[in-house]
C-alpha cells in the first residue's frame, strides 16, 4: 500500500477513535449527572424554610409577632385589640402572680404598653397605657383602654387620686369590675430596676 494511503487510513482511524471516546464520555456524564451535580435536599430546604418562618414569627419586629406572652389565648378577642402594641411591651399579670415587669429596665418607656389581666388561668380583661416621665423616681400612666373579656370598654376608679382620670400617678391603685368580679390593679416605676411593673389582685392592694 502506498505510504500516502497508509497515512490517510491512520488519521481516519484516530479520528473515529476520538469521536467514539467523546461519545462514551458524553453518555457517562449524562448517566451520572445527578451524582455529579446533586439536586438540593428537599428535606433540608423544607427545614430551612420552616426555621425562617419560625424566626419571622418570633421576631419582635415582625408585624405578626405576638410572643408567647401575647398568644397564650389565641381565641380571645383581646388579641386583635392589643395588636397595636409591640409584642415585647405586652405582658400577662395573674392574680397572686407577683409584680412582673411590663416594660423592662433597659427598654424605652415611650409608647403604648399592655397588660393581660388573668384570673383562674383565663383572661378577664386587658389594659393599655402610656407612661410619661415625671422625674427620676416617678412616672405617670395614661390609661388608654380598659377592656373586659368581651373587649368592651370598662369603667374604673382611681382609689388614691379619684380626681385624676385617665392619668394615674406612680403606684396609684385602680378598682374595676370585670365579668361581674371586682379586681384591683396597680402600676408603678421601680427606681431600683428602672422597670415599670404591675400588680393585679381580686382584693384590695395594700
Amino acid at each position: 500500500m502506498p505510504k500516502e494511503d497508509s497515512d490517510k487510513t491512520s488519521k481516519t482511524q484516530i479520528t473515529v477513535a476520538v469521536i467514539g471516546l467523546i461519545g462514551l464520555v458524553t453518555v457517562a456524564l449524562i448517566a451520572n449527572v445527578d451524582k455529579l451535580w446533586p439536586k438540593p435536599n428537599d428535606n433540608r430546604t423544607a427545614n430551612a424554610n420552616a426555621l425562617n418562618t419560625n424566626i419571622a414569627v418570633a421576631s419582635p419586629t415582625s408585624p405578626s409577632s405576638e410572643s408567647s406572652r401575647a398568644t397564650r389565648f389565641p381565641d380571645s378577642c383581646l388579641n386583635q385589640n392589643l395588636s397595636v402594641v409591640p409584642g415585647d411591651r405586652r405582658e400577662t399579670v395573674a392574680i397572686e402572680g407577683g409584680e412582673p415587669d411590663i416594660i423592662k429596665g433597659k427598654q424605652s418607656k415611650d409608647g403604648l404598653a399592655a397588660v393581660w389581666l388573668i384570673a383562674s388561668n383565663r383572661p378577664v380583661g386587658a389594659i393599655t397605657f402610656s407612661p410619661t416621665y415625671v422625674d427620676s423616681e416617678n412616672y405617670s400612666f395614661r390609661v388608654e383602654h380598659l377592656l373586659n373579656s368581651k373587649c368592651q370598654e370598662t369603667d374604673y376608679v382611681n382609689i388614691d387620686n379619684p380626681e385624676y382620670r385617665p392619668v394615674l400617678h406612680n403606684w396609684n391603685r385602680i378598682r374595676m369590675t370585670l365579668d361581674s368580679q371586682e379586681y384591683w390593679l396597680r402600676l408603678g416605676y421601680n427606681t431600683r430596676t428602672h422597670a415599670i411593673t404591675a400588680r393585679f389582685l381580686d382584693k384590695e392592694i395594700q
